[in-house]
């Protein structure tokens, strides 16, 4: 692996060798961090999911249950930097970042929850988003990670019966590294 930077760490595999299989070995995947890594223990790791609601409801659920309450799916999903490739746009104009080659861009099979299915268990489902419905009004999941960071997609994406979002904890067939 190329060191783009260690604190955090930030780096990419050979140009040559990602090419070699369509599923990109765990060990050769691009690596893109904005804080330093979080440290968690898989015995004592939770996930909390909260709405704001007046009744403030929650699941707290660990990884054992994750595995056990529910039924697991499997996706090959690709997940590429946005800054893939800037050190051959910073080549034509500067840009700010990383200087990135080609390969921060990664294809793994994810192994997890489906995201609708822990939602159901919470009570949350398509009619109870609709307007009039219990939650109505979410438009959005956001999730915050251990480290800080956030993302969030449309609840009707999460929602949706052939969806793809999973909570995954495997990837490539074995646990999240």
């Amino acid at each position: 692996m190329k060191y783009l930077g260690r604190k955090p760490i930030n780096a990419q595999p050979p140009s040559k060798l990602l090419t070699d299989t369509y599923i990109t070995p765990t060990s050769l995947w691009f690596v893109r961090n904005h804080h330093p890594s979080s440290n968690i223990d898989p015995d004592s790791f939770r996930v909390s999911l909260q709405f704001d609601t007046e009744s403030n409801e929650v699941a707290n659920l660990s990884l054992h249950e994750l595995k056990t309450l529910f039924k697991p799916k499997t996706v090959v999903s690709t997940l590429q930097c946005g800054g893939n490739r800037r050190a051959e746009m910073s080549a034509i104009s500067k840009t700010n970042g990383s200087p990135w080659g080609v390969t921060a861009i990664s294809t793994a099979e994810w192994t997890g929850v489906p995201l609708r299915e822990i939602l159901r268990f919470m009570g949350v489902t398509e009619e109870s988003v609709e307007e009039g419905g219990k939650y109505a009004g979410y438009t959005d999941l956001q999730f915050v990670s251990a480290d800080g960071m956030e993302a969030s997609i449309p609840i009707h994406k999460a929602l949706a019966l052939r969806g793809d979002a999973l909570l995954a904890y495997e990837m490539n067939g074995s646990s999240m590294p």
